[in-house]
């Protein structure tokens, strides 16, 4: 009897023994299934991780390139950058150049008009001393006709027009020039090689277009005089 007792009460431990290691096998199979859920979680969190690291990989390969060109860029730019100072400071000095040249020209052309105005001005005073003369030249022959037409003798007039026949045939060409000589002076005007060219032959000095190498057409005024009847 008592053996039987002992049995049962095996039995029973050995049941309770067995409710409790399944009641353990289900927590630890409830856990493991946890644990899978986890490890699966972990595993596409892993894969997302993954992912975002590719993805900021090739962000990082892209800004890489981005940055290599960027260099290569900047490397151009900064050779542009120095070409361009040089070609700058080219630049500078023919401006500078080019400024002073202005300035020269300017100078240049400021003399130039000086002259022409002391020119004008001398041109001017030449023409009114030339004017003066010719009147003084058209009332010493006005004088000398109304001379010749008053004079009662008529001796005195044949004096009167040979004089005025001889002085237009052979006109005083060295007082001509001298007079023209001393119009330009009293104009202002440099005769400096006047008197070398009065020297030569009118058919040497004739023609030239300067002032100073101008000749005297002697038959001019004499050609103008109207003869004494």
């Amino acid at each position: 009897m008592s053996e039987q007792l002992d049995v049962g009460a095996q039995v029973t431990a050995i049941v309770d023994e067995l409710k409790h290691l399944r009641a353990i096998c289900a927590a630890q199979k409830m856990e493991m299934e946890q644990l899978y859920a986890k490890n699966d979680m972990f595993t596409n969190e892993n894969q997302r991780l993954l992912g975002q690291r590719e993805g900021y990989e090739k962000r990082l390969t892209e800004n890489d390139e981005k940055m290599m060109s960027l260099s290569v860029q900047v490397e151009q730019r900064e050779a542009e950058c120095d070409s361009y100072t040089q070609n700058l400071g080219q630049l500078r000095q023919e401006n500078a150049e080019l400024k002073a040249r202005v300035e020269s020209d300017t100078q240049y052309i400021w003399a130039i008009e000086t002259e022409v105005t002391r020119r004008n001005a001398q041109i001017t005073k030449l023409i009114t001393i030339l004017r003066r003369k010719i009147a003084t030249s058209r009332v010493a022959q006005t004088a000398l006709k109304a001379a010749y037409r008053i004079l009662p003798d008529l001796k005195r007039k044949a004096t009167l027009a040979k004089v005025l026949e001889i002085a237009k045939q052979v006109p005083n060409k060295d007082g001509i020039r001298l007079e023209f000589a001393n119009s330009l002076r009293e104009a202002g005007i440099a005769v400096g090689r006047w008197d070398q060219k009065s020297a030569q032959k009118p058919a040497q000095t004739r023609g030239k277009e300067t002032v100073d190498n101008m000749d005297i057409d002697d038959n001019t005024e004499s050609a103008r005089t109207s003869t004494v009847a």
